[in-house]
């Protein structure tokens, strides 16, 4: 990745890397007709949303680490995920969609096809903070009172011990294992009799076993997941997930920053018009077109170049 993207990570490749030094000409396009638009409507472009979305997140993150109290609540410090979706082109819900295997997962953003089959999920990671997450037994006590009312009904998340915190007998970070808030995902089941989502059957599941047996696995659900924690937002996609490639944006680190360059990679890469536009195709795909066809490109001059040190020879 280069060193103006201050933030992002392209993880084993998403794009090529030598691709990834000439992508931000492929941004114009994309960036002139947002400021366009942003003329013609008055409305503030993506970038600026996400900037907005920034500063915000930085604020509070400074009340964070001063350890604000007094009229703060912890409504106070809760990241405006709100503005993020907005920023993004999403429309933010929170509804339970049901994976091939019976279980039901609670997505929190959704852009379908004219069809209704689902090309993009958005989903809001666990999130209590890593001090939350069962350090001792008074955290895990203050887990599970948090999480008493999960999605919205008073669940019974079952007992928890001080030497492993466990919920419903799925690890949920013990105080030996590093806090990932991109682990686990919750699973319910539905109740046979009522045919209601069971709030008590939640469980945490390891992400890579819901992503990879379910989610990509079947044809009919989303190509593109987003999945978004109080500091990360990732960006997976159906086949290059194959080779655990994906695109991370850290908040801390572009906002910041201030990186101009890397809010609009992050705005580009990641908007709902980018993964999945009401016509055309994906740019993502053309932005992937492009980067092969420059891999191809760096290949031949490579080949040309050996065949020309051998004849020199």
């Amino acid at each position: 990745m280069p060193s103006d993207f201050i933030g992002i990570k392209n993880q084993n490749e998403f794009f090529l890397n030598n691709y990834m030094q000439d992508v931000v000409a492929d941004f114009k396009e994309t960036l002139d007709s947002w400021n366009k638009l942003e003329e013609e409507s008055k409305q503030p472009s993506p970038v600026k949303l996400l900037h907005i979305f920034g500063n915000k997140f930085k604020a509070i993150n400074r009340a964070k680490a001063k350890k604000l109290s007094g009229n703060f609540t912890d409504e106070d410090f809760k990241i405006p995920f709100d503005d993020l979706f907005n920023a993004l082109g999403y429309e933010r819900i929170h509804e339970g969609r049901v994976l091939p295997h019976g279980q039901i997962l609670y997505v929190d953003g959704e852009v379908c096809r004219t069809s209704g089959r689902p090309d993009v999920w958005l989903i809001i990671m666990d999130g209590h903070s890593e001090e939350d997450a069962c350090q001792s037994s008074s955290a895990a006590g203050s887990f599970l009172e948090k999480n008493s009312n999960v999605n919205g009904f008073s669940a019974a998340l079952g007992p928890y011990s001080e030497e492993n915190c466990k919920v419903n007998g799925s690890s949920v970070a013990p105080a030996d294992e590093e806090y990932d808030p991109f682990k686990y995902l919750t699973l319910y089941n539905v109740d046979k009799v009522t045919g209601e989502v069971d709030p008590a059957s939640a469980k945490q599941v390891l992400l890579e076993e819901v992503v990879n047996g379910q989610i990509f696995f079947s044809q009919d659900l989303p190509r593109y997941l987003l999945l978004i924690s109080e500091s990360e937002l990732r960006l997976l996609e159906r086949f290059k997930w194959q080779a655990r490639r994906s695109l991370i944006f850290d908040f801390k680190e572009i906002f910041e920053a201030n990186s101009d360059i890397s809010l609009k990679a992050m705005a580009v890469f990641t908007h709902r018009e980018s993964l999945a536009p009401n016509d055309g195709f994906a740019l993502l795909d053309t932005f992937d077109e492009n980067s092969h066809k420059k891999a191809y490109s760096v290949s031949s001059d490579l080949k040309y170049a050996l065949r020309e040190g051998i004849e020199l020879l």
